[in-house]
């Protein structure tokens, strides 16, 4: 007498297994549309983009980290004098438009 199969199949003939990985890549697939639904810029992020595009050329030995959500700009600098042209640049472009938090700098690593 043959031996059955415990596994439980459809009336297409697939497996339980199929049906699951479908129903798992659907899902994976809705989470990845509503996340790059997310990506867009915050209001206070395209301010501080704008700014930084207006002040990186003054200050060319500046490299940003990053934008936070609210708008803090996140920055590496190479010399002291770099890290004050920015800092001043940026509080200049931001009298008009959103007040944003103040930017922090840091020195580059070293080996960076």
């Amino acid at each position: 007498m043959p031996r059955r199969s415990t596994a439980w199949t459809d009336r297409r003939g697939r497996g339980a297994g199929a049906e699951t990985a479908l129903a798992i890549a659907a899902g994976a697939l809705s989470l990845l549309a509503g996340g790059c639904a997310s990506l867009a810029n915050t209001p206070a992020q395209d301010a501080a983009w704008t700014r930084w595009g207006i002040c990186h050329a003054r200050a060319p030995g500046t490299e940003i980290r990053n934008v936070r959500l609210d708008g803090r700009i996140t920055f590496w600098y190479v010399a002291p004098g770099d890290r004050q042209v920015m800092l001043d640049c940026l509080r200049q472009a931001g009298s008009t438009g959103p007040v944003l938090p103040e930017p922090i700098a840091d020195s580059l690593p070293r080996g960076a």
